[in-house]
Protein backbone atom coordinates (compact mmCIF):
# COMPACT_ATOMS: atom_id res chain seq x y z
CA UNK A 1 0.00 0.00 0.00
CA UNK A 2 1.24 3.52 -1.09
CA UNK A 3 0.21 4.40 2.68
CA UNK A 4 2.43 2.14 4.27
CA UNK A 5 5.14 3.02 1.70
CA UNK A 6 4.99 6.61 3.20
CA UNK A 7 5.02 5.93 6.84
CA UNK A 8 8.24 3.45 6.42
CA UNK A 9 9.90 6.89 5.11
CA UNK A 10 8.65 8.57 7.82
CA UNK A 11 9.75 6.19 10.54
CA UNK A 12 13.37 6.51 8.41
CA UNK A 13 13.71 10.43 8.70
CA UNK A 14 12.15 10.14 12.41
CA UNK A 15 14.81 7.85 13.58
CA UNK A 16 17.84 9.33 11.55
CA UNK A 17 16.63 12.81 12.94
CA UNK A 18 16.02 12.11 16.67
CA UNK A 19 19.85 10.19 16.85
CA UNK A 20 21.64 13.90 15.82
CA UNK A 21 22.02 17.28 17.71
CA UNK A 22 18.29 18.84 17.31
CA UNK A 23 17.39 22.34 18.44
CA UNK A 24 15.18 22.33 21.40
CA UNK A 25 13.01 25.77 20.10
CA UNK A 26 13.19 24.00 16.36
CA UNK A 27 10.10 22.08 17.96
CA UNK A 28 8.08 24.58 19.27
CA UNK A 29 5.07 25.65 17.10
CA UNK A 30 1.68 26.72 16.54
CA UNK A 31 -1.47 25.36 14.70
CA UNK A 32 -4.04 27.91 13.75
CA UNK A 33 -7.66 26.62 11.90
CA UNK A 34 -8.25 29.29 9.53
CA UNK A 35 -11.25 29.55 7.55
CA UNK A 36 -11.87 31.90 4.52
CA UNK A 37 -12.08 31.95 0.40
CA UNK A 38 -9.81 31.23 -2.49
CA UNK A 39 -11.43 32.33 -5.38
CA UNK A 40 -15.18 32.01 -4.73
CA UNK A 41 -15.43 28.79 -2.86
CA UNK A 42 -15.19 28.77 0.74
CA UNK A 43 -12.56 26.80 2.79
CA UNK A 44 -10.59 25.50 5.82
CA UNK A 45 -7.12 25.83 6.36
CA UNK A 46 -4.87 24.22 9.05
CA UNK A 47 -1.49 26.13 9.31
CA UNK A 48 1.78 24.99 11.21
CA UNK A 49 4.43 27.65 11.96
CA UNK A 50 7.15 26.74 13.77
CA UNK A 51 7.98 29.58 16.19
CA UNK A 52 11.62 30.04 16.00
CA UNK A 53 12.79 29.07 12.41
CA UNK A 54 9.04 30.91 10.65
CA UNK A 55 8.80 27.47 8.71
CA UNK A 56 4.82 26.76 7.49
CA UNK A 57 3.38 23.70 6.26
CA UNK A 58 -0.22 22.43 6.84
CA UNK A 59 -3.15 20.83 4.73
CA UNK A 60 -6.84 22.87 3.67
CA UNK A 61 -9.67 21.78 1.84
CA UNK A 62 -12.83 23.08 0.29
CA UNK A 63 -15.59 23.64 2.10
CA UNK A 64 -18.09 21.92 -0.96
CA UNK A 65 -15.28 19.42 -1.85
CA UNK A 66 -13.80 18.34 1.75
CA UNK A 67 -10.51 16.44 0.30
CA UNK A 68 -7.48 17.50 2.38
CA UNK A 69 -4.57 19.07 0.11
CA UNK A 70 -0.94 19.27 1.70
CA UNK A 71 0.69 22.44 2.04
CA UNK A 72 5.07 21.98 2.11
CA UNK A 73 7.96 24.57 1.55
CA UNK A 74 6.56 27.54 3.36
CA UNK A 75 8.87 30.02 5.20
CA UNK A 76 7.97 33.57 6.35
CA UNK A 77 10.36 36.18 4.92
CA UNK A 78 9.50 39.57 5.82
CA UNK A 79 6.11 38.61 5.98
CA UNK A 80 5.79 37.01 2.30
CA UNK A 81 4.76 33.36 2.24
CA UNK A 82 5.46 31.00 -0.57
CA UNK A 83 3.32 27.27 -0.11
CA UNK A 84 3.68 24.44 -2.16
CA UNK A 85 0.61 22.22 -2.79
CA UNK A 86 1.72 18.62 -3.23
CA UNK A 87 0.37 14.98 -3.12
CA UNK A 88 2.04 13.38 0.46
CA UNK A 89 2.94 10.34 -1.10
CA UNK A 90 4.23 12.31 -4.15
CA UNK A 91 7.64 13.63 -4.37
CA UNK A 92 7.14 17.53 -4.69
CA UNK A 93 10.34 17.70 -6.49
CA UNK A 94 9.25 15.66 -9.36
CA UNK A 95 5.66 18.32 -9.96
CA UNK A 96 8.02 21.72 -9.12
CA UNK A 97 6.59 23.26 -12.48
CA UNK A 98 3.50 22.71 -12.23
CA UNK A 99 2.28 22.25 -8.82
CA UNK A 100 -0.33 25.11 -7.27
CA UNK A 101 1.43 28.02 -5.28
CA UNK A 102 -0.10 30.08 -2.24
CA UNK A 103 2.10 33.28 -2.31
CA UNK A 104 0.56 35.87 0.10
CA UNK A 105 1.46 37.66 3.42
CA UNK A 106 0.38 36.74 7.20
CA UNK A 107 -0.69 39.81 9.96
CA UNK A 108 0.42 37.89 12.96
CA UNK A 109 -1.50 40.02 15.43
CA UNK A 110 -4.93 39.16 13.58
CA UNK A 111 -3.69 36.10 11.78
CA UNK A 112 -5.09 37.06 8.67
CA UNK A 113 -3.36 35.34 5.70
CA UNK A 114 -4.12 36.37 2.21
CA UNK A 115 -2.48 36.34 -1.28
CA UNK A 116 -3.19 34.77 -4.88
CA UNK A 117 -2.94 30.65 -5.36
CA UNK A 118 -1.78 30.46 -8.62
CA UNK A 119 -1.17 27.42 -10.99
CA UNK A 120 2.13 28.33 -13.55
CA UNK A 121 0.90 25.16 -16.08
CA UNK A 122 -2.53 26.51 -16.42
CA UNK A 123 -2.16 29.99 -15.93
CA UNK A 124 -5.17 29.49 -12.83
CA UNK A 125 -4.88 32.44 -10.08
CA UNK A 126 -7.50 32.99 -7.73
CA UNK A 127 -7.08 35.69 -4.74
CA UNK A 128 -7.64 34.13 -1.01
CA UNK A 129 -7.73 35.34 2.09
CA UNK A 130 -8.07 33.08 5.31
CA UNK A 131 -8.53 34.61 8.87
CA UNK A 132 -9.22 32.81 12.34
CA UNK A 133 -11.85 30.70 12.90
CA UNK A 134 -14.85 31.75 14.84
CA UNK A 135 -17.06 28.69 14.05
CA UNK A 136 -14.85 25.81 16.08
CA UNK A 137 -14.35 26.04 20.08
CA UNK A 138 -10.45 26.03 18.83
CA UNK A 139 -8.43 28.13 16.67
CA UNK A 140 -5.32 27.83 17.77
CA UNK A 141 -3.07 25.15 18.93
CA UNK A 142 0.36 25.14 20.73
CA UNK A 143 3.08 22.38 20.27
CA UNK A 144 5.70 22.67 22.91
CA UNK A 145 8.75 19.96 23.80
CA UNK A 146 8.70 19.02 27.18
CA UNK A 147 12.63 17.83 27.73
CA UNK A 148 15.66 16.49 26.34
CA UNK A 149 18.32 15.01 27.98
CA UNK A 150 21.95 15.84 26.60
CA UNK A 151 23.62 12.30 28.12
CA UNK A 152 23.39 9.71 26.04
CA UNK A 153 19.17 9.70 25.77
CA UNK A 154 16.95 11.48 23.81
CA UNK A 155 13.31 12.52 24.68
CA UNK A 156 10.78 14.22 22.78
CA UNK A 157 7.59 14.81 24.16
CA UNK A 158 5.29 17.23 22.62
CA UNK A 159 1.98 18.26 24.73
CA UNK A 160 -0.88 20.18 22.48
CA UNK A 161 -2.40 23.01 24.21
CA UNK A 162 -5.98 23.66 22.96
CA UNK A 163 -6.92 27.43 23.08
CA UNK A 164 -10.23 28.52 22.93
CA UNK A 165 -11.29 30.69 20.22
CA UNK A 166 -13.18 34.13 20.81
CA UNK A 167 -16.60 33.78 19.97
CA UNK A 168 -19.69 36.31 20.10
CA UNK A 169 -21.44 34.32 22.84
CA UNK A 170 -22.71 34.22 26.48
CA UNK A 171 -20.49 34.28 29.61
CA UNK A 172 -22.25 30.82 30.46
CA UNK A 173 -21.20 29.48 26.86
CA UNK A 174 -17.79 30.69 27.16
CA UNK A 175 -17.13 29.17 30.77
CA UNK A 176 -18.55 26.00 29.78
CA UNK A 177 -16.17 25.86 26.19
CA UNK A 178 -13.31 27.17 28.55
CA UNK A 179 -13.86 23.87 30.99
CA UNK A 180 -14.36 21.38 28.09
CA UNK A 181 -11.19 22.42 26.70
CA UNK A 182 -9.14 22.83 30.02
CA UNK A 183 -10.22 19.12 30.61
CA UNK A 184 -8.50 18.25 27.42
CA UNK A 185 -5.75 19.82 27.90
CA UNK A 186 -5.51 18.20 31.02
CA UNK A 187 -5.92 14.69 29.65
CA UNK A 188 -3.19 15.69 26.71
CA UNK A 189 -0.23 16.75 29.39
CA UNK A 190 0.16 14.17 31.72
CA UNK A 191 3.14 15.20 33.52
CA UNK A 192 3.07 12.38 35.95
CA UNK A 193 2.85 10.12 32.71
CA UNK A 194 5.93 11.83 31.05
CA UNK A 195 8.18 11.99 34.77
CA UNK A 196 7.69 8.03 35.19
CA UNK A 197 8.72 7.16 31.41
CA UNK A 198 11.53 9.55 31.78
CA UNK A 199 12.68 7.70 35.48
CA UNK A 200 12.13 4.07 33.52
CA UNK A 201 14.01 5.36 30.66
CA UNK A 202 17.17 6.69 32.94
CA UNK A 203 17.17 3.39 34.74
CA UNK A 204 16.99 1.42 31.58
CA UNK A 205 20.09 3.27 30.17
CA UNK A 206 22.38 2.63 33.50
CA UNK A 207 21.76 -1.09 33.21
CA UNK A 208 22.00 -0.81 29.35
CA UNK A 209 25.66 0.80 29.58
CA UNK A 210 26.86 -1.97 32.34
CA UNK A 211 25.98 -4.58 29.61
CA UNK A 212 26.95 -3.99 26.34
CA UNK A 213 29.48 -1.82 24.49
CA UNK A 214 29.99 2.06 24.73
CA UNK A 215 29.87 1.99 21.18
CA UNK A 216 25.85 1.75 21.98
CA UNK A 217 25.56 4.54 24.37
CA UNK A 218 23.74 6.92 21.89
CA UNK A 219 21.01 3.97 20.74
CA UNK A 220 18.42 5.21 23.24
CA UNK A 221 15.39 7.22 21.87
CA UNK A 222 11.81 8.11 22.62
CA UNK A 223 9.36 10.47 20.50
CA UNK A 224 6.06 11.06 21.09
CA UNK A 225 4.43 13.47 18.84
CA UNK A 226 0.83 14.74 17.43
CA UNK A 227 -0.64 15.26 14.29
CA UNK A 228 -4.40 16.94 14.65
CA UNK A 229 -6.14 15.17 11.53
CA UNK A 230 -9.52 16.64 11.86
CA UNK A 231 -11.45 19.40 13.55
CA UNK A 232 -15.08 20.67 13.80
CA UNK A 233 -17.70 22.12 16.28
CA UNK A 234 -18.03 18.89 17.93
CA UNK A 235 -15.08 16.75 17.62
CA UNK A 236 -11.37 17.25 17.90
CA UNK A 237 -9.55 13.70 15.83
CA UNK A 238 -5.90 13.55 16.90
CA UNK A 239 -3.25 10.93 15.96
CA UNK A 240 -0.37 10.08 18.11
CA UNK A 241 2.95 8.71 16.44
CA UNK A 242 5.31 7.25 19.11
CA UNK A 243 8.45 5.75 18.16
CA UNK A 244 11.59 4.50 20.57
CA UNK A 245 14.64 2.85 20.57
CA UNK A 246 16.57 0.43 23.01
CA UNK A 247 19.85 -0.64 21.71
CA UNK A 248 18.05 -3.37 19.59
CA UNK A 249 18.73 -4.19 15.92
CA UNK A 250 15.62 -1.74 15.08
CA UNK A 251 13.19 0.41 16.60
CA UNK A 252 9.43 0.28 17.56
CA UNK A 253 6.83 2.69 16.33
CA UNK A 254 2.80 2.81 16.70
CA UNK A 255 0.29 5.22 15.79
CA UNK A 256 -2.63 5.85 18.45
CA UNK A 257 -5.54 7.88 17.08
CA UNK A 258 -7.89 9.36 19.98
CA UNK A 259 -10.88 11.68 19.42
CA UNK A 260 -12.17 14.00 22.06
CA UNK A 261 -15.99 16.05 21.86
CA UNK A 262 -15.57 19.18 22.09
CA UNK A 263 -18.57 19.90 23.66
CA UNK A 264 -17.96 18.07 26.63
CA UNK A 265 -14.58 17.69 26.52
CA UNK A 266 -14.42 14.00 27.41
CA UNK A 267 -12.15 11.27 25.22
CA UNK A 268 -14.88 9.36 22.73
CA UNK A 269 -14.01 5.67 23.55
CA UNK A 270 -12.26 4.24 19.66
CA UNK A 271 -14.84 1.10 19.86
CA UNK A 272 -15.91 -0.16 16.59
CA UNK A 273 -18.98 -2.07 18.14
CA UNK A 274 -20.92 1.49 19.38
CA UNK A 275 -19.60 3.01 15.42
CA UNK A 276 -20.18 0.09 12.79
CA UNK A 277 -23.53 -1.89 12.62
CA UNK A 278 -21.81 -5.83 12.06
CA UNK A 279 -18.26 -5.85 11.19
CA UNK A 280 -18.52 -9.20 10.22
CA UNK A 281 -20.91 -8.50 7.68
CA UNK A 282 -20.25 -9.95 4.15
CA UNK A 283 -20.38 -6.61 2.61
CA UNK A 284 -18.29 -4.73 5.03
CA UNK A 285 -15.55 -7.64 4.57
CA UNK A 286 -15.76 -7.40 0.82
CA UNK A 287 -14.87 -4.28 0.51
CA UNK A 288 -12.47 -4.08 3.01
CA UNK A 289 -10.48 -6.50 1.18
CA UNK A 290 -10.33 -5.13 -1.50
CA UNK A 291 -8.16 -2.96 0.17
CA UNK A 292 -6.05 -5.41 1.56
CA UNK A 293 -3.19 -5.98 -0.97
CA UNK A 294 -0.86 -8.94 -0.53
CA UNK A 295 -3.01 -12.05 1.17
CA UNK A 296 -0.12 -14.02 1.96
CA UNK A 297 1.55 -11.38 4.39
CA UNK A 298 -0.78 -11.31 6.94
CA UNK A 299 -0.81 -13.54 9.62
CA UNK A 300 -4.19 -14.68 9.38
CA UNK A 301 -5.65 -13.21 6.61
CA UNK A 302 -9.59 -14.19 7.00
CA UNK A 303 -9.72 -13.40 10.56
CA UNK A 304 -8.90 -9.67 10.41
CA UNK A 305 -11.79 -7.57 10.92
CA UNK A 306 -12.41 -3.45 11.38
CA UNK A 307 -10.61 -2.43 14.68
CA UNK A 308 -10.82 -0.11 17.22
CA UNK A 309 -7.59 2.43 15.94
CA UNK A 310 -9.44 4.78 13.97
CA UNK A 311 -9.29 8.21 13.10
CA UNK A 312 -11.33 11.03 10.79
CA UNK A 313 -10.13 13.35 8.27
CA UNK A 314 -12.09 16.20 6.38
CA UNK A 315 -13.50 13.25 3.98
CA UNK A 316 -12.13 10.35 5.06
CA UNK A 317 -12.14 7.51 7.52
CA UNK A 318 -8.55 5.08 8.59
CA UNK A 319 -8.42 2.33 10.44
CA UNK A 320 -4.79 1.38 11.35
CA UNK A 321 -2.90 -1.80 12.44
CA UNK A 322 -0.06 -1.24 14.31
CA UNK A 323 3.26 -3.30 13.38
CA UNK A 324 2.63 -7.36 14.64
CA UNK A 325 -1.02 -6.58 15.11
CA UNK A 326 -2.13 -8.57 12.00
CA UNK A 327 0.92 -8.85 10.55
CA UNK A 328 4.95 -8.90 10.76
CA UNK A 329 7.61 -5.85 11.80
CA UNK A 330 8.87 -5.95 8.34
CA UNK A 331 5.22 -5.12 6.77
CA UNK A 332 5.14 -2.13 8.25
CA UNK A 333 2.09 -0.31 9.73
CA UNK A 334 -1.04 -1.20 7.59
CA UNK A 335 -4.30 1.28 6.67
CA UNK A 336 -7.15 0.62 5.42
CA UNK A 337 -8.80 4.13 4.10
CA UNK A 338 -12.30 4.34 3.64
CA UNK A 339 -14.81 7.27 1.96
CA UNK A 340 -17.51 8.25 4.23
CA UNK A 341 -19.77 7.34 1.30
CA UNK A 342 -18.09 4.00 1.00
CA UNK A 343 -18.99 3.70 4.60
CA UNK A 344 -22.06 5.11 5.29
CA UNK A 345 -24.19 2.01 4.91
CA UNK A 346 -22.48 -0.35 7.27
CA UNK A 347 -22.76 3.02 10.16
CA UNK A 348 -25.11 3.18 12.74
CA UNK A 349 -27.52 6.24 12.70
CA UNK A 350 -27.03 6.25 16.77
CA UNK A 351 -23.41 6.65 16.78
CA UNK A 352 -21.85 10.47 17.89
CA UNK A 353 -20.05 10.24 14.47
CA UNK A 354 -23.14 9.37 12.29
CA UNK A 355 -23.24 13.26 11.58
CA UNK A 356 -19.73 13.05 9.38
CA UNK A 357 -21.95 10.64 7.14
CA UNK A 358 -25.08 12.72 6.73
Amino acid sequence: MRQIYFILILIIILSTKMLSPIDMDSYNKSLYILEGDIGKRKATMYLNIENETGKLYGKYYYNDEKKFRQLVDGNINDRLILLREIDKLESYEMKESITPIFRGSINNKKMTFKGVRFNAQTDEKDKFTFELSKNYPINIIRTHLDKRDKDDLFILYESLILIASEQNQSKESIDKQTHSIDKINNQLNNKNYFNILYKNFREYKSDYKKKFNEEYRNAWSYEKTYEVTYIDKKIISLLEFNYSTTGGAHGTYSFLPSIFNLETGDVIDNNVGDFIRDIDNKNLLLLMRTKLSEKDSYFDYNKIRLNNSFYFTSDRIYFIYNIYEIASYANGTTILEFTYPELMPFVKPSSIFWYLFE
